[in-house]
């Protein structure tokens, strides 16, 4: 360039070209370092960050201001990643696997007294992690699932409860088997069955699904939990836990029939009631 811009800091004129600077580039022109001093504008802001380009142009006139240490507060770079659905950040990385489980905790249905009881495997690559104290390198967006294989009772939903809904299932013309699901920290029994699913975006679709309950009620009490294998994914619902079965992740959603069914007579609580209203609405929406 045959004209030369210049901009001021303090007393200092200095010779730039116009554009884009960072502030740690303008304070190293002045012979200032920018680990212990700011930039400030004309208006008297400070700039925030000494790597976040500003615009300069000629005249422009700019003084500095030593960093007061003890309220700056260091910069930390939060990653972003969820386990079982739960999301969770961390400033630190890698973590260990105890770490990872902990700091997700009953929100991602994991129990916090039984980690050892754990393992975690990555969405993404695929990669396994067993013991609590190997270290788990996090990146931005990482999907984790943490499941639970260790020794636990069965929690009892009630043979009653069960084998009323196998019934009413198979006078459907369902084929329904009953299971035991890991969940928590308990083997819950639920009773799954192929499901062919008549709207929505998995219209046509053969489906493997089951459900579970929180209490040994029904058919006063409908079931509380579904259960859909890997393919179908309820984008408008919330999952609230994840699961291992048959090689297969499923994932859990807590969408109980609450709306409909205290109203309905005692004939019409049964699983052709549950199915139509409940469980076609469910995947129409999807």
């Amino acid at each position: 360039m045959d004209k030369k811009d210049f901009i001021q800091i303090d007393d200092r004129q200095l010779a730039i070209q116009s554009g884009s600077h960072t502030p740690s580039e303008l304070l190293q022109l002045a012979g200032k370092s920018g680990d212990d001093i700011s930039l400030v504008l004309a208006d008297g802001n400070e700039c925030p960050d000494p790597n976040e380009p500003i615009d300069v142009v000629s005249g422009d006139q700019f003084t500095t201001r030593k960093n007061n240490q003890s309220l700056r507060t260091p910069t930390k770079n939060l990653v972003c990643y969820s386990v079982n659905g739960e999301p969770a950040t961390t400033d630190k990385n890698p973590l260990t696997l105890e770490e990872v489980l902990s700091n997700a905790g009953p929100g991602a249905a994991i129990d916090t007294n039984d980690l050892g009881s754990y393992y975690l495997e990555s969405l993404s690559d695929g990669q396994r992690y067993d013991s609590l104290d190997c270290p788990v390198k996090i990146n931005e967006g990482d999907n984790f699932l943490a499941i639970h294989v260790g020794r636990t009772p069965v929690a009892d939903s009630g043979s009653h409860t069960v084998n009323k809904i196998i019934e009413e299932l198979q006078n459907l013309g369902f084929e329904p088997k009953m299971i035991n699901l890991t969940s928590h920290s308990n083997i819950q029994r639920a009773v799954m069955f192929n499901y062919k699913v008549e709207t929505g975006s998995y219209k046509g679709n053969s489906i493997k699904m089951a459900i579970s309950f929180q209490e040994d009620a029904y058919p006063e009490y409908p079931p509380h939990f579904v259960h859909f294998e890997s393919k179908i994914n309820l984008k408008k619902i919330p999952v609230h836990s994840f699961h291992h079965f048959e090689g297969q992740n499923w994932s859990v959603y807590s969408i109980p029939p609450s709306d409909f069914w205290d109203t309905l007579s005692s004939s019409e609580k049964n699983m052709g009631t549950y199915i139509k209203r409940h469980i076609q609405r469910v995947l129409a929406q999807q």
